[in-house]
């Protein structure tokens, strides 16, 4: 009697079934569209995530979108500049030679320059520079630089280089507007060979070049020079020191234009270059020196009647701050030269200059130059055009100059 009442129930039940089982058979069907929907859109989202990938990992890679050319692709090509517009004005006292009273506004420089990785063995270099330098009708832009490098740092430290560059002779390194006095003596520009190494802490060339200047009549590969240049850095000091060799200073961009009968020079003139530059958190230290090893003949370039044997220093200090919310840099330096005077450069030279970033790559520059001429009764004779004689003064000269620059 007790089992009739669930018989009962099982066979309702029984006859209920079919039309439940189809009600869960259509919602089981419906939660399966609904996940193939979102498998679908995910899949899409994937793709275009994957995409994006892709387009950040190129532009990763390249500083610049890969360039086409007929034998395959420039791995990378990088355009960089310089202009520098100055306004200037210089009294000197007295009767002086080096400065003349005036006023000036000039583009004083322009520089281009195109770096391409060809491979990831070989990259080429290209500098175009215009400098104004005081005559307004001087459109020219010239190559200043122009060369090949075959280096790999992830295989081994050594470089060769073949072209026209700035041989490593000299630091130069300063925060002013005007060069340095080194820079006037000792920079050199030639078209070079050169072989040298990058490892670690330590850097260093050799190079071979043929000069402007002769010694046997003979127009031959017979100038050659070596630096070797130690820096580390870390997080409150930054330290780089450097020497620098050159067996004929002579080819240097200055002494070359000013030297008497280049082409037979009795010997050739040596040329050392030293410098130190120190990094103290906000402080920077600068120290070079630039000499000839031995004098010229005084019917090459002369000083008070002998040989001349020019030679240059420059200490310089500077500090970076903040002004007005702009990075900005105080600077000052103290130069001097020594028989230079053919090379119609002054016997000291001070320099205060305030530099601030007033834009993203565009700084605003102040400085006040003060010279000293050689003394009165000093004469240098060289080169310039012809026989250059330059007689000292003891007089002095001021310069304001104003310089905005862009770099990009």
């Amino acid at each position: 009697m007790k089992l009739k009442p669930m018989v009962i129930g099982l066979m309702a039940l029984g006859m209920m079934s079919p039309a439940v089982g189809s009600d869960i058979a259509q919602e089981i069907q419906a939660i399966k569209d609904r996940l193939a929907n979102l498998e679908s859109q995910l899949s899409q989202e994937k793709a275009k995530n994957q995409q994006l990938q892709n387009k950040i990992a190129q532009m990763s890679e390249h500083q610049t979108p890969d360039v086409a050319h007929d034998n395959g692709i420039i791995k990378s090509l990088e355009v960089s500049g310089a202009v520098e517009v100055e306004a200037f004005s210089t009294h000197a006292d007295g009767g002086a030679q080096l400065k003349e009273d005036g006023s000036d506004i000039e583009a004083v420089t322009l520089e281009i320059g195109l770096d391409a990785q060809i491979t990831d063995w070989v990259g080429a270099h290209i500098l175009l520079l215009h400098e104004e330098g005081g005559n307004a009708d001087n459109q020219d832009i010239s190559v200043d630089e122009v060369s090949i490098t075959l280096a790999n740092a992830d295989v081994t430290p050594f470089f060769l280089t073949l072209g026209r560059i700035y041989v490593p002779f000299g630091n130069y390194e300063s925060n002013h507007v005007s060069d340095p006095l080194t820079l006037e003596i000792g920079e050199t520009s030639d078209t070079v060979v050169q072989i040298g190494f990058e490892s670690g802490a330590f850097s260093g060339s050799v190079y071979v070049f043929n000069g402007d200047t002769e010694t046997n009549d003979h127009s031959q590969i017979e100038q050659i020079g070596a630096n070797i240049a130690w820096a580390m850095e870390s997080d409150t000091m930054n330290l780089a020191l450097g020497l620098d060799w050159i067996n004929q200073i002579g080819e240097s961009d200055t002494l070359g234009s000013a030297l008497l009968n280049a082409n037979t020079l009795e010997d050739k003139i040596g040329g050392v270059a030293v410098y130190a530059v120190l990094g103290l958190g906000d402080w920077q230290l600068i120290g070079e020196y630039v000499t000839a090893t031995e004098s010229f003949q005084a019917n090459e370039l002369s000083h008070n009647g002998s040989g001349a044997k020019p030679e240059a220093f420059n200490l310089e200090v500077a500090y970076g701050m903040n002004l007005f919310g702009r990075d900005a840099t105080i600077a000052l330096a103290y130069q001097e030269t020594d028989e230079a005077l053919a090379l119609s450069l002054p016997e000291s030279v001070y320099l205060f200059t305030v530099s601030v970033d007033v834009f993203d790559n565009t700084s605003l520059s102040f400085e006040w130059r003060h010279e000293n001429e050689y003394d009165s009764g000093d004469v240098g004779i060289g080169n310039d055009g012809g026989v250059n004689i330059v007689n000292g003064s003891s007089d002095e000269s001021d310069t304001l100059t104003l310089q905005l620059a862009v770099e990009f």
